[in-house]
């Protein structure tokens, strides 16, 4: 592991080190490890580095041009394409951590996908990424995953600091399993009306 995570934010960590146990042993439910390893290295950091205190919630990470609802059927890499855009032109992102992203997920692997629903993106920072933000992709005919699985929601992140993306990180992760919200926000029509949603979402669950 040593050689293979070295420079990794604790997402992608935990995500290779869930990756090398499911090799060897079979795991139940992936996605639960990958929130206790998750935390476990979380914990690390914050007694190891001083912390910022200020909560960037997901939301407040995106723009209303950071939102996507595509009513058509759309390829994975098409709607990378489409998410990436937003973030290309706050300059949050070069083109090629796009062109990473394509290179490293030619299909939704399962590792990023939390509960069937929902699926998490995301590159090194070296690939590109000078900030934090998110941009958040209602897929409304859904996109096949490696697992068959059709994925609506897209949500793409760009991180330089894992510090201030892990609680919004988290609270994207709590959302994918929220059904009833997540049934809501697919029957949204435009973007005023997913960006009220998931305001209303965050502040009824996290403050």
């Amino acid at each position: 592991m040593n050689e293979t995570v070295v420079g990794l934010d604790e997402p992608s960590l935990a995500e290779k080190i869930v990756d090398q146990v499911d090799r060897q042993v079979s795991i139940p439910n992936k996605e639960n490890l990958f929130f206790e390893v998750l935390k476990i290295l979380n914990e690390n950091t914050a007694e190891n580095t001083v912390m910022n205190n200020e909560t960037n919630h997901f939301d407040q990470l995106i723009s209303k041009d950071g939102l996507i609802v595509e009513e058509n059927a759309v390829s994975w890499h098409e709607a990378l394409e489409q998410l990436s855009q937003p973030l290309i032109k706050q300059k949050v992102i070069e083109p090629r951590y796009l062109t990473a992203l394509k290179q490293e997920l030619p299909e939704i692997p399962p590792y990023i996908v939390f509960r069937h629903q929902l699926a998490l993106p995301h590159t090194e920072p070296e690939k590109g990424a000078y900030g934090v933000a998110i941009s958040f992709g209602v897929f409304k005919q859904g996109i096949l995953s490696t697992t068959e699985d059709p994925i609506h929601f897209i949500v793409l992140l760009a991180s330089n600091n894992k510090e201030k993306h892990i609680d919004a990180l988290l609270e994207i992760m709590d959302l994918a399993g929220r059904d009833a919200v997540l049934s809501d926000l697919l029957a949204c029509k435009d973007k005023d009306e997913v960006w009220r949603l998931l305001r209303l979402y965050r502040i009824n669950y996290w403050g």
